[in-house]
């Protein structure tokens, strides 16, 4: 299998909730959960199936999406093999799309690096499937084995309290059955406020900053710290 590590550019991610759903997805990233053709052939973003070993997966109380927490040091390989998360690994993202997710997750979770395995071939956006039937398909069941190949990846880390989890699993094809057609439909759209919101005042703030040679493109621009003005260009990119 051909490594799938993205060039510098790109971010790979690791996920296990609702944005294991490509609709999902592509509403945080895309702004619509049907991105056109064109966006689909040009985005770099690939999809594999994988594994996310000594963490576990939780429902969140009086919610739709899970949480992910480290798992406790197993003392047995019984347990070892039981504290792993089954979920999507995407490479391809940008520094904006990161910034779009990181809205999503919202205070309650924390990006944290990670060592993900990947457990089969990947899938390019171009591919994804437009039939519900296909989107709605957990990602394969592979053994593990020792050949996998295991990524370095960021994944969403659950910080707001285990008092807010429940002991058992979060279940991705309960999801697709009973939640996601709410998630990309008009009673969902309430799911990517934060999102939107923020997309909606980092434009305004762009629109804003058009004083001839004051604005991002001149001098006042280019007297910006290194810093401050990446994280311009990554709002410019994510709106």
């Amino acid at each position: 299998m051909a490594d799938p590590s993205p060039a510098d550019a790109f971010h790979t991610a690791f996920f296990y909730g609702t944005l294991m759903s490509p609709q999902v997805l592509h509403r945080v990233i895309h702004g619509t959960t049907t991105p056109s053709a064109l966006q689909r052939q040009v985005s770099p973003l690939r999809t594999y199936p994988a594994l996310l070993p000594h963490h576990v997966r939780h429902r969140v109380r009086g919610c739709d999406y899970p949480a992910v927490l480290p798992a406790a040091t197993p003392t047995s390989s019984a347990e070892e093999d039981a504290s792993s998360v089954r979920g999507t690994l995407v490479t391809g993202l940008t520094a904006a799309d990161l910034w779009r997710l990181d809205r999503f997750e919202g205070d309650e979770y924390e990006r944290r690096p990670v060592d993900a395995v990947i457990l089969g071939p990947g899938t390019s956006t171009a591919d994804d499937a437009d039939t519900p039937q296909q989107q709605q398909q957990q990602p394969p069941s592979i053994p593990h084995h020792p050949a996998a190949a295991v990524v370095r990846a960021e994944t969403y880390i659950w910080v707001a309290g285990a008092d807010k989890l429940e002991p058992r699993e979060w279940d991705f094809d309960e999801f697709v059955r009973e939640k996601l057609s709410r998630w990309t439909g008009d009673d969902g759209e309430k799911e990517y406020a934060d999102v939107d919101d923020a997309i909606a005042a980092a434009a305004a703030e762009q629109s804003a900053d058009t004083m001839g040679g004051r604005g991002w493109n001149g001098a006042l621009g280019k007297a910006i710290d290194g810093s401050r003005q990446a994280e311009k260009e990554i709002l410019r990119e994510a709106v």
